[in-house]
């Protein structure tokens, strides 16, 4: 995290962190026609609130739940730590700003 502000190249570091976070899921996403990037987005910005993702999200909490699992296992991750969400929640904001 700390290394997008030392950097001479913040812009390089920046596609290095996203590449280090959630890339793995985003090229699932294009390979599979699927959108768990979006899903992790506003499963995140819902701050882990399962409820409230899967009424943002128009699906069933169960299915939610499927596609967090999924995710998870995409990415070795385990969505429950807080710092794993906020490395990736900053990982998909890098992303809009290098990409």
């Amino acid at each position: 995290f700390y290394q997008l502000f030392r950097s001479p190249k913040p812009e390089d570091e920046g596609k290095a962190y996203y590449r280090g976070t959630v890339a793995k899921l985003v090229e699932y996403d294009l390979r599979h026609r699927t959108s768990l990037a979006h899903t992790l987005e506003v499963f995140l910005g819902s701050y882990g609130n399962k409820k409230e993702a899967a009424a943002k999200l128009f699906v069933h909490r169960n299915t939610l739940s499927r596609q967090i699992k999924k995710i998870e296992e995409l990415l070795g991750v385990d969505l429950n730590d807080k710092e794993v969400r906020f490395r990736l929640q900053l990982g998909l904001k890098v992303r809009h700003l290098v990409l």
